[in-house]
């Protein structure tokens, strides 16, 4: 379930113990939009994205950012259960 704060132009989804924070702003007067995803989990922010100003509405550049989060999460996921996360790890790359 999406939450929407449409004063901040933010949106939250959750995703399993992961949570993701996606704030849209529109980047030209052509009405395109890009944004920004957090990556959250226990309350810590673990990951920032980036999405360009290419998207014709806020719902697809979401739908791009959610994309790149649950990749980023799966990743996790992975090296977490080869004791492959934590400080001094290497992370996927900030998409």
């Amino acid at each position: 379930m999406h939450v929407v704060d449409f004063e901040e132009n933010q949106v939250r989804l959750p995703f399993g113990r992961w949570v993701f924070r996606f704030y849209i702003s529109p980047t030209d007067p052509g009405g395109r939009v890009g944004g920004t995803a957090e990556v959250h989990r226990d309350s810590t922010m673990h990951c920032k994205m980036f999405v360009s100003p290419a998207h014709g509405d806020p719902a697809s550049a979401v739908a791009e950012l959610t994309r790149m989060c649950v990749s980023w999460c799966e990743d996790w996921e992975r090296r977490e259960q080869a004791d492959d996360v934590g400080p001094g790890t290497a992370s996927m790359p900030m998409l």
